[in-house]
């Protein structure tokens, strides 16, 4: 059966908004051709303009990196702002970097000014394009390190996350390192007239931005995320404001150094229009969250005193979780984890609803007409039916942030413990369970034994009617999985049976959240024991996939890494 719906009362609405946005597909074609023409057109503009008089002064520069200041200033707050409104640590890192372009921006500002002169040790000559490039090679570092930390953090988990301390130490050390440089040694000249590119080493910095723009499009979220498409696109600037304009400049102020003055803020407001965008789905997002709890909390005491549309009042929710099934397929992380709470507060009105139905039926049902006895049956057993639903949405909402500390576990034991759990339905049904010896591995304990409860619970559940029950465990290493992990050892855990099976069509949608192949009056369940069997794989870095026929049986195939490590519980001190 499918998801209950919070929000039953704005589908028509969602689905008008929906058939008006652009598709996926558009929207990754116009984000190419965004970038295409942002880059091409620097480097057609500069062919262009090249050979243009335009000379400037201090003046003017001193103003435009006092304005690069302010608004490095601006985008650093707005980042640690969204990282601190929700923890990613690539928040944190584009952040304090920031904070430290930021500072040497300001710096590259004051060297312009003849008053300090007298203090540094080389002439302004060398400090202006030299305090330049410290400013422009710290960033594009920070973006290096940023993108490291992501794949970091992807490989390992939360064993991988960088800590806040040693971001910040880092940033402070690199950004007071930079400044001691400046005020303490002589630089070399940066210009060279006789070369092609005029100031070589504004290549330095160019290609630290051309690693980290091809690091952030191999990723692919800015497909997606409109926080990296906008990063994306202030990398391409701040790539053609070094190799482009700058690397040309043959004197101080001049055309190029002028455009690539200008580029550089041009790349920090992109940063800043990602950020605000970042932070208005967040936003956009709990305001829905909350508008829908309180649309359900409404319906549901509407329906409390009007017991005799109960009825059509069900026949509507169960369309409404019927069309609900396909969106909850699209869901995404972040509705999951609203999904935790929200299983809280539905509680509540049920409860309500379940006590005052106990109160009729034992205060007045014998002045109940035979209509409101049925009524109130029905009533009380779609509650019951609503609250097993949100009852296993929690459970299954659990199994990405909760869960025990990841620990040596004997498999045989656990698939022992599972069937002297379900020796009745063993024996009532009389299955046979093949079992070799099976080894000790590493994960959460009570999560295997779930694993396990619920793939021979479904083959026990689902068996033929003119065959018992034959259910083989069995396990063996086997290297890769697919492309993504070639080399990668895993534990390859079949559980087969001899039951209904189904069509092989249908063996990606059984690990969908109330995803239902037979009708519920046939088979009890909800749909979401094979979901959270998927969730447990994930958690183990692993998968789980399926093999059928119908009548033929079914065999649940989980691979599980050999090489996972002993970790805390989520949430613990230490896992943080």
């Amino acid at each position: 059966m499918a998801n209950i719906s919070i929000d039953m009362f704005a589908q028509a609405a969602a689905a008008q908004k929906r058939s008006t946005a652009p598709s996926m597909e558009t929207v990754i074609r116009n984000r190419k051709i965004t970038y295409f023409v942002v880059g091409f057109g620097l480097v057609a503009a500069y062919a262009v303009l090249r050979g243009n008089t335009w000379k400037g002064a201090a003046e003017l520069h001193t103003v435009m990196e006092v304005a690069a200041t302010l608004l490095a200033f601006l985008v650093a707050a707005m980042a640690l702002v969204r990282y601190y409104t929700k923890k990613e640590i690539v928040f944190l890192i584009i952040g304090t970097g920031f904070v430290g372009t930021a500072l040497l921006d300001g710096y590259h500002a004051v060297v312009t000014s003849t008053y300090f002169r007298p203090y540094m040790p080389s002439d302004i000559i060398q400090l202006i394009p030299w305090s330049w490039v410290a400013s422009r090679q710290f960033l594009s570092i920070v973006m290096i390190i940023s993108l490291w930390s992501w794949h970091r953090e992807r490989k390992m988990g939360k064993a991988g996350r960088i800590k806040e301390s040693y971001v910040y130490i880092f940033t402070a050390t690199f950004t007071l390192a930079s400044f001691l440089f400046f005020a303490m040694a002589p630089l070399p000249r940066a210009h060279y007239p006789e070369l092609i590119f005029h100031r070589p080493e504004e290549f330095i910095p160019g290609i630290l931005f051309g690693i980290a723009l091809i690091g952030y499009l191999r990723k692919g979220d800015w497909q997606f995320n409109l926080f990296e498409h906008w990063l994306v696109v202030s990398l391409i600037v701040g790539f053609c404001s070094e190799v482009v304009f700058m690397s040309f400049s043959g004197s101080l102020f001049d055309f190029e150094f002028d455009m690539a003055h200008t580029l550089k803020k041009v790349s920090y407001v992109c940063v800043l229009i990602g950020l605000l965008a970042a932070m208005y789905a967040i936003f956009t997002a709990e305001e829905n969250s909350k508008s829908r709890l309180v649309r359900v909390n409404a319906s549901l005491e509407e329906a409390m005193g009007n017991l005799e549309s109960e009825n059509a009042l069900r026949k509507e929710i169960e369309d409404n979780l019927r069309s609900r099934e396909k969106e909850l397929i699209r869901s995404n992380k972040e509705l999951e984890k609203f999904a935790y709470i929200a299983s809280h507060d539905l509680k509540e009105p049920l409860r309500k609803i379940q006590a005052f139905g106990g109160r009729l039926d034992s205060g007045y049902k014998d002045v109940l007409d035979e209509r409101g006895r049925n009524y109130l049956e029905r009533m009380r057993n779609a509650a019951g039916r609503m609250s097993g639903l949100i009852t296993d949405l929690l459970a299954f909402s659990r199994i990405a942030t909760h869960g025990d500390a990841f620990e040596h576990v004997n498999l045989t034991k656990i698939v022992e413990g599972v069937l002297s759990d379900l020796e009745i339905a063993i024996d009532e049904n009389k299955a046979t369970i093949n079992m070799g010896v099976l080894p000790e591995i590493i994960g959460d304990r009570l999560q295997m034994r779930q694993l396990f409860q619920n793939l021979i619970g479904n083959a026990i559940k689902y068996k033929a009617a003119d065959r018992d029950p034959i259910i083989d465990v069995s396990i063996e290493k086997v290297t890769g999985i697919g492309e993504e992990y070639p080399n990668r050892e895993f534990w390859k855990i079949d559980v087969a049976d001899n039951g209904i099976g189904f069509s092989q069509e249908y063996a990606a949608k059984v690990f969908e959240i109330f995803q239902r192949l037979h009708g519920r009056d046939v088979y009890e369940g909800t749909g979401v024991g094979l979901a959270i069997a998927r969730r447990i794989a994930e958690r183990h870095e692993g998968t789980i996939t399926a093999t059928s026929e119908p009548d033929k049986g079914a065999t649940f195939t989980v691979h599980l890494p050999l090489d996972l490590e002993l970790k805390p519980a989520p949430g613990t001190e230490e896992d943080e």
